[in-house]
């Protein structure tokens, strides 16, 4: 549980909007959203807050049993992980101060929505036609 995260800058984008966490896998074309705890798991994550203190801090926002929380927790950076949306970064930062929770807001644990049907219209974009080493918009050198 002491694993912290990052972002997979090379090939990942990612924005929250009023709640909702959207994100773009640039290298397979999948895009995912997450709202709720999903949106609040993933700014600790990529802010390399180890997963005892993201436990910590849901647990503390949410008044809900660290149990659960702990696994949920663990589910979704696994999957996060797994979608090769987050890596493994060597040390952590410490959780922020919880809030209370807002208006008797209940723990709903973090689901990671997956959508694969603009993955052909993304190929088209000239975005991959890159120097992988010096990135968007330097094109690829000539053969």
């Amino acid at each position: 549980m002491d694993a912290s995260y990052r972002i997979n800058e090379a090939e990942v984008i990612a924005e929250s909007v009023s709640g909702e966490l959207l994100i773009i896998n640039l290298s397979n074309g999948t895009y995912y959203s997450s709202v709720g705890t999903g949106d609040q798991i993933w700014a600790l994550l990529v802010a390399h807050t180890s997963l005892t203190d993201v436990v910590a801090w849901v647990s503390a926002r949410y008044g809900a049993d660290q149990g659960e929380i702990q696994g949920a927790v663990q589910t979704f950076a696994d999957e996060l992980e797994r979608e090769g949306l987050i890596v493994r970064h060597p040390g952590s930062h410490g959780a922020p101060a919880a809030r209370e929770a807002a208006n008797g807001d209940k723990f709903s644990a973090p689901v990671l929505h997956k959508y694969t049907d603009f993955q052909g219209l993304l190929w088209l974009d000239p975005i991959h036609e890159v120097d992988q080493s010096a990135g968007w918009p330097q094109a690829k050198p000539s053969a």
